[in-house]
């Protein structure tokens, strides 16, 4: 996945409302470049559904590129 946007470093553990979630998910994706379901799953502390959710609404606005299956 990638996406442009400005990098920010969110790791703080508390939750998160699903626009903010969204908001930093994006950012994080722009700072590391690629990353997998489940690394974002256990960085954001929620299950894999809520980040293919949150990804596939990413896609549709154009803010990350997702891609299936890996390298």
């Amino acid at each position: 996945m990638n996406t442009q946007g400005a990098p920010s470093d969110t790791g703080n553990g508390a939750r998160r409302l699903p626009a903010g979630r969204k908001a930093e998910l994006a950012a994080y994706v722009s700072e590391v470049g690629e990353v997998t379901v489940a690394q974002l799953a256990e960085r954001f502390e929620v299950s894999s559904d809520t980040i293919r959710r949150d990804l596939d609404r990413l896609d549709l606005d154009g803010v990350v590129i997702r891609t299936h299956g890996g390298r």
